[in-house]
Order: C-alpha cells, then structure tokens, then sequence
C-alpha cells in the first residue's frame, strides 16, 4: 500500500510534504459490505479464486458443527470475475497482471442484472 501511495504521488507530482490528511476508509468499505449497504460490489479475483469469499475456513464459530448456518455472502457468485495473474508467497510475480481481462470483464458486468435483489 505505501509503495503504491508513492507510485500515486511520484506520477502526479505532488510532493510528500504538501500532504496533511492521508485517510484510509478500510473499516467504513468493510462495514458497509457486511451490513449490505451501499453500492452493490462486484469481486476480481486471480484466476482460481473467485470462489475465495465463500470457503470461510476456519471462520466458524464451533468448527465442528455442521450445521451452522454460514453467514451471508458477500458478493454474489454472478457479480465474481477472474483474471490472469499469480504472485509467490513473498510477493514476487510469477504470472503478469492480464490488465485487457480487467477492463474485459467491465462489459460482462454491465450485462449483469444489477438490479435484480442480492442473492444471498
């Protein structure tokens, strides 16, 4: 994220010091999936992942009880699209961003009935 923060400042030409507020809004994003509000969310995920937000392992109150009910989903499975692109446990790219099927999967969004009600 810093480093990304940098790229951001270095493209722009805004200097370091010239910022005075830097706010980062994780919590109010992350409440507003879990409470449902807001905007409908789409997911990208790297190929192989698009499935992650439903595993939930490990994230059960009694592990062995199988007959919890799960918490909702997030982001529905219809709303969830996958691109190329895979890093190494530390970080390192082993298969490049495919940046075309970022803006491919733009159009087949838009072709979702976003307005039909969240299945959940």
């Amino acid at each position: 994220m810093i480093e990304g923060i940098r790229q951001g400042l270095h493209r722009h030409g805004i200097d370091p010091g010239d910022v005075s507020l830097l706010s980062h809004a994780t919590t109010v994003v992350t409440n507003a999936l879990l409470e449902h509000k807001g905007a409908r969310a789409g997911f990208i995920a790297t190929r192989g992942f698009r499935d992650l937000l439903e595993l939930r392992r490990s994230s059960r109150i009694d592990l062995y009880d199988l007959f919890q009910d799960a918490p909702s989903v997030l982001v529905p499975r219809r709303w969830r699209f996958e691109i190329t692109e895979r890093i190494d446990a530390q970080g390192a790219v082993v298969t490049p961003l495919a940046e075309d099927e970022i803006i491919g999967s733009r159009p087949r969004s838009e072709r979702r009935d976003w307005r039909r009600s969240r299945s959940r």
